[in-house]
Parts: structure tokens; C-alpha cells; sequence
């Protein structure tokens, strides 16, 4: 699942040991520096980087984080824009909401006015 928000762009997938899902783990991964911790400050130390990933950052949380996280983005998603945000690297996250708003029909610049 893609989490789309004006803190920050994050992937969200079942996390796997070899071919086994570990139980309630999830693998949380950002194409951006800064995202995840943006989202999850209690995670900024534990960020993996690895700059030939397609997500090159990525942490594991778990499933009751995850419901946290999730809560406190659906009630950070009313009247926000990225200018409230100027931590975030503006231009690539700018563009890389353009190209999801392409595929979701414009939807995606108008969640943030950009």
C-alpha cells in the first residue's frame, strides 16, 4: 500500500523472512530521505539505506504501529499542503506527486494543493 501525504511519501508491505511472512511486521520503505522519519520520528535511527533499491530507505514496524500510523494520517490529511512542510525535499516530492496525480486521474495534486 502506498501512503501519500503532504509529510511524506511512504510503501507499506508484509514484511517476509526468506519466503515466510514474519507475523505482524511490515515492512514500511520511502524513495525520499527523510520520509519515514517525517512519519515515524521514533524510527530516524533505525532507517536501513540501500542506494540501488527502488525504495532505497526502509524500516520494519509493527502492526499496532502501523494502525497508529495510519490514524494519525487520516487526521493530518484535513487542510494541509506541502508548504506547511518545508523539511521536505519540495521539487523531487513535487514531481513525484505530479506523476501519481497523471495516473490517479488529478486527484492526488489536488489532496495537496499543489
Amino acid at each position: 500500500m502506498w501512503i501519500l501525504t503532504p509529510k511524506g511519501f511512504i510503501s507499506v508491505a508484509q514484511s517476509y523472512d526468506g519466503h515466510v511472512h514474519k507475523a505482524d511486521k511490515y515492512l514500511i520503505r520511502s524513495k525520499f530521505s527523510g520520509h519515514i522519519e517525517a512519519l515515524l520520528p521514533e524510527y530516524s535511527k533505525k532507517v536501513d539505506c540501500d542506494p540501488f533499491a527502488e525504495f532505497p530507505y526502509s524500516t520494519e514496524i509493527y502492526f499496532n504501529e502501523l494502525q497508529e500510523l495510519l490514524n494519525e494520517v487520516s487526521d493530518d490529511l484535513s487542510g494541509t499542503s506541502l508548504a506547511d512542510h518545508p523539511d521536505l525535499d519540495h521539487g523531487a516530492y513535487r514531481d513525484f506527486i505530479f506523476n501519481v496525480s497523471l495516473m490517479s486521474g488529478g486527484r492526488a495534486n489536488k489532496m495537496f494543493n499543489a
